[in-house]
């Protein structure tokens, strides 16, 4: 009897040994886990704080980009505005000038046919599309330009018929400044 209870007091001093070292590699691999997920947490850590980098980078560099954009479109600008000076200073003087007074001369007398000069001179000068606008609008409301232009034709009329009645008389004796008289075109009203 006595072996027997010394053979069931050593089975069960075995069981609790394997018991302990079973826990005790289940500790071990708790703690390999546990220094694992640290080395992971390091590590996400670690490239979070890379990522932040990596975006004030980007940021930065989105700043120059867009720098650099605006500079590019100052420059093209200039270059045009060059350009265009550039074409501008090749125009014939001579034939700018007769354009250009034409052009004050119709204005003047509230002619149409000043806006016909328009694209010529927006071409000669190399006028941007807004300043083309600009010259495009009446300075005169477009009441006034027909009255205008109406009383600009009896005149010529009349001066016309004033300088035929007389031998070598000018239209420009009666008195009226230069600019004030219409173009020496055709009468358009008849008598």
């Amino acid at each position: 009897k006595l072996l027997e209870q010394k053979d069931k007091a050593a089975d069960s001093l075995q069981n609790k040994v394997t018991e302990l070292e079973q826990e005790l590699s289940s500790n071990a691999f708790i703690h390999h886990f546990a220094e694992q997920q640290a080395a992971r947490d390091a590590e996400m850590k670690s490239q979070k704080k890379e990522v932040e980098k990596l975006s004030q980078n980007a940021g930065e560099i989105q700043r120059l980009l867009n720098l650099a954009y605006t500079q590019e479109k100052v420059l093209k600008d200039r270059i045009r505005e060059l350009e265009s000076r550039e074409s501008r200073q090749g125009a014939p003087t001579d034939y700018l000038k007769h354009v250009v007074l034409k052009y004050m001369e119709y204005t003047q007398v509230g002619d149409l046919k000043a806006q016909g000069l328009v694209p010529v001179l927006s071409t000669l000068l190399s006028l941007t599309p807004e300043e083309r606008k600009q010259v495009e609008q009446p300075m005169v409301p477009q009441g006034l330009l027909l009255l205008n232009q109406a009383a600009g034709g009896v005149t010529s009329w009349l001066s016309g018929r004033a300088a035929a009645s007389e031998p070598g008389a000018s239209p420009l004796a009666g008195g009226l400044p230069p600019a004030a008289l219409p173009p020496a075109s055709s009468p358009t009203a008849s008598p």
